[in-house]
């Protein structure tokens, strides 16, 4: 969810740019036409730019103010981002590797009845009536960025 808000802002950005003040003050719309493909490649390739950024001299610090930036456009609950965190930490490795497949596959069928149960009890799993669904989509990047860390 929240990578399409940054593609869209910077969509929107880009379009504003251009029927605006494109023409007549290109020292604006330059930098703003920047910033809003920098907003795209960002929302679609997360990882990969946020990697790239923190390899740059300082980018501990830019990235975090893209974090900051992150939380403008797509508010979320830190306390319970970190009580999330908190939850997969404490996990052994049977369970991580559990939830990586659920990650990965959206697909619970494969996973033994005690994970999923451990899985709902913690909340990061749907539960609708036809069984246990995948991970909640607003869970998705924090499960996805805590599993990543705790590979490495």
């Amino acid at each position: 969810m929240a990578e399409t808000d940054k593609t869209r802002l910077g969509i929107g950005l880009v379009v504003a740019v251009f029927a605006v003040i494109g023409r007549e003050y290109p020292w604006i719309a330059a930098p703003l036409t920047l910033f809003a493909v920098f907003l795209i490649v960002w929302g679609r390739e997360g990882k990969r730019t946020e990697t790239f950024i923190g390899s740059l001299p300082g980018g501990r610090y830019i990235l975090k103010s893209l974090d900051q930036l992150d939380l403008i456009l797509s508010p979320r609950d830190q306390e319970y981002d970190q009580h999330i965190r908190t939850a997969i930490v404490a996990y052994d490795d049977e369970l991580r590797t559990a939830l990586r497949t659920v990650f990965r596959t959206r697909n619970s069928s494969t996973i033994l009845a005690q994970h999923l149960d451990r899985f709902v009890a913690d909340g990061l799993i749907e539960y609708p009536k036809d069984g246990p669904g995948w991970i909640k989509p607003d869970l998705r990047r924090v499960v996805g960025r805590t599993l990543d860390e705790l590979r490495t």
